[in-house]
């Protein structure tokens, strides 16, 4: 789990959304603090998309 977090936080783009899709594959809630930061700040605008949707997918399951 700390590696994707970290992994999230990378300046690779391609990593970054790597590890977003593993977070929302996962789907475990102790991923939500980082999705939402990616959601929020990313700089890759599909990456903070994605990032959103699968927020919300994971406050929907709990």
């Amino acid at each position: 789990m700390a590696h994707v977090v970290f992994s999230s936080e990378h300046q690779d783009t391609a990593v970054r959304r790597a590890a977003v899709r593993a977070m929302a594959y996962a789907a475990w809630p102790e991923f939500k603090e980082a999705l939402a930061r990616l959601a929020r700040t990313d700089e890759d605008p599909h990456i903070a998309w994605e990032a959103g949707r699968a927020l919300e997918e994971l406050e929907k399951t709990g």
